[in-house]
C-alpha cells in the first residue's frame, strides 16, 4: 500500500501511514466520503426547520393580528384620534351607491365626538357582533339588514390567503325631502341636490353616511331671495329613509293698486314689473314678513309713492298713493290760498280781472256769474279770505277726468272769511268778529302744458274734517 501524500510503501494493512499521518485503509477512504454528504444533510435541514418554524411563527402571528378584536379597536383608534385618513382607509361602504369621501368620513367622526353616548352604543354594537362572529363563525346581527345608518363588522374573504379578513361596512340612509313650494333649491351639507316642483312634491336623495346633515331650502327670484336651514340626524335608525319637510313661506302674490302703470318697488329697489286697477301676479315671493313692497306712479308733476306693505300673505291692495311730496303740497295749499284770496277780492271789487292765471277758464266764467249774483243781492259787500283748513286726504287720490283731459284732485275745506256787511252764509260764525266759516269742495286740475296746478270750481260742499287730517292756515 503506498501513501498517496508522502509515497511510503507498506505490506501491512494499516490505517494511517508511519511516516506522515495520512490515512491509507479503504475503511478510512470510506469514512472520508461520506463526511460530505452528512454536512449537507445538516445545512438543508436546519433551513428547512427555520422555514417551518418561521411559517408557524408567521401564521400564529397572523392569526392573532387579523382577529375581528383588533379590527373593533383600530376603530375605536381612528375615532379617538380623528383620524380621519385611517377610519377611511378601514371602513368599506355597504354597496356600491355609497361612496366613502374624505369630507363625509370627517363628519362621521365629528358626530362620534360630538355625542358620546351614541359612540358607546355603537362600539357595543360591533363587540356584541364580534361575540357572534367568535360563537358562530359569522355576524347575525349585520346580515339581518333592520339597522341603517350604523356600521356592522363582518368576514370577508381571506386575508394573505390565510388568514380570515375582517371588514367594518358603513350602512347609510337616504333622506326623502318634502315641499309644497316650487321652484326651491334643496341642499344637503351646502350641495344642490334638487328643486322642487310644486305642492305635494317630495324626493329621495342619498345615501348619506350616519351623523347629522346640514339641510337648506333656498327661494331666489330677480329681485329677493329667501332660505331656511335645518339640521337632521341620521343614526341607528330601523327605516331605510328618514322623511322630513322642509317649510318655506313662498306663495305667488297677487297685486292691485288705484293707478295703472304703477312700477313696482321690492325692498326699495325698482322692479320691472308694473301694476294697476286689474289684479296681477307679481310672481313667487316670500311671506315671511322678510320682503317690503311699494309702488311708485309717475304724474306730469312728478313721482307719487304709496305706503310701503310688508308681504305676510298672497294679496298685497296699493290703495293710497302719495301723489305729492310734501314740498308739492305746501306749494299748492299756498297757491290755492292765494287764489281763493283774489277770488273774494274779485267779489269785494266787482272786477274779475283781479284773478290771475291760477284759474281756468271755467272758473273765471263761473266768477263773473256769481259777481252779477252778488252786486245784484248785496251791493256793499266785502270778503276777506282769514282761514283756510284743508283735509290732508283730499290730496292723496287725484284722478284722470277724460272730459278735462287732465287729472284733477277735489279738496275739502273749511274757509273762514271775514265780512263786515253781509255774510254770503256761513256753518260756523263768530258775530263778534264777523267771521263766517264755510265749507266748500275745490276742484283743482293739473294743466300739463302750463305745468301748474289751476282752480277749476268753488263749490257748496257740507263735510267734516278730521282734526288729524287738518292743514290749517291763518291770515
Amino acid at each position: 500500500m503506498e501513501c498517496k501524500k508522502c509515497g511510503y510503501r507498506t505490506n501491512e494493512e494499516k490505517q494511517f501511514c508511519p511516516e506522515c499521518g495520512n490515512q491509507l485503509s479503504n475503511k478510512s477512504k470510506g469514512l472520508n466520503s461520506n463526511k460530505p454528504m452528512n454536512k449537507k444533510y445538516i445545512v438543508f435541514a436546519s433551513i428547512a426547520m427555520i422555514i417551518i418554524l418561521s411559517f408557524i411563527a408567521f401564521f400564529f402571528i397572523g392569526k392573532g393580528k387579523f382577529t375581528p378584536e383588533n379590527t373593533v379597536d383600530a376603530f375605536e383608534k381612528a375615532v379617538e384620534n380623528k383620524d380621519t385618513k385611517a377610519l377611511k382607509n378601514l371602513i368599506n361602504p355597504v354597496n356600491d351607491s355609497f361612496e366613502l369621501t374624505k369630507e363625509n368620513t370627517s363628519l362621521f367622526i365629528e358626530f362620534l365626538s360630538n355625542n358620546p353616548k351614541k359612540y358607546d352604543k355603537l362600539i357595543n354594537r360591533l363587540n356584541q357582533q364580534v361575540e357572534s362572529i367568535n360563537t358562530s363563525g359569522e355576524n347575525r346581527m349585520a346580515y339581518s339588514n333592520d339597522t341603517y345608518a350604523t356600521v356592522n363588522i363582518i368576514k370577508e374573504g381571506k386575508k394573505w390567503w390565510l388568514f380570515d379578513n375582517y371588514e367594518i361596512v358603513v350602512v347609510p340612509m337616504y333622506l326623502d325631502l318634502y315641499m309644497d313650494t316650487k321652484d326651491v333649491g334643496l341642499f344637503v351639507n351646502g350641495n344642490r341636490v334638487g328643486t322642487s316642483t310644486g305642492k305635494d312634491y317630495h324626493e329621495k336623495f342619498g345615501p348619506f353616511m350616519p351623523g347629522i346633515h346640514q339641510l337648506k331650502a333656498t327661494f331666489d327670484n330677480s329681485y329677493v331671495s329667501s332660505n331656511v336651514e335645518e339640521e337632521v340626524e341620521l343614526f341607528d335608525s330601523s327605516k331605510p329613509s328618514l322623511v322630513h319637510t322642509l317649510k318655506l313661506d313662498v306663495a305667488e302674490v297677487k297685486a292691485t293698486t288705484r293707478y295703472d302703470d304703477s312700477n313696482l318697488y321690492i325692498n326699495g329697489k325698482k322692479t320691472d314689473i308694473v301694476i294697476g286697477k286689474d289684479e296681477k301676479s307679481l310672481g313667487m315671493f316670500p311671506t315671511d314678513e322678510s320682503v317690503k313692497a311699494h309702488v311708485e306712479k309717475e304724474f306730469p308733476w312728478g313721482t307719487g309713492k304709496s305706503e310701503e306693505l310688508v308681504i305676510n300673505g298672497d294679496y298685497l291692495t296699493f290703495s293710497t298713493i302719495d301723489p305729492l311730496s310734501e314740498k308739492d303740497q305746501e306749494a299748492l295749499l299756498n297757491k290755492l290760498n292765494d287764489t281763493i284770496s283774489q277770488y273774494m277780492q274779485a267779489l269785494t271789487k266787482q272786477d274779475a280781472s283781479v284773478m290771475k292765471d291760477n284759474f281756468t277758464d271755467a272758473m273765471k266764467k263761473d266768477l263773473t256769474k256769481r259777481m252779477k249774483n252778488i252786486n245784484k243781492q248785496y251791493p256793499n259787500y266785502t270778503g276777506k279770505l282769514v282761514k283756510s283748513v284743508y283735509d290732508s286726504k283730499s290730496l292723496l287720490n287725484p284722478e284722470y277726468d277724460d272730459n278735462l283731459k287732465a287729472y284733477k284732485l277735489n279738496i275739502k275745506t273749511e274757509l273762514t272769511f271775514h265780512e263786515p256787511n253781509e255774510s254770503l252764509g256761513w256753518l260756523l260764525l263768530d258775530e263778534e268778529k264777523k267771521q263766517y266759516t264755510r265749507t266748500k269742495m275745490l276742484t283743482v286740475i293739473y294743466d300739463e302744458k302750463a305745468g301748474k296746478w289751476k282752480l277749476n270750481k268753488y263749490e257748496v260742499y257740507y263735510n267734516f274734517i278730521d282734526e288729524k287730517d287738518k292743514i290749517t292756515f291763518t291770515f
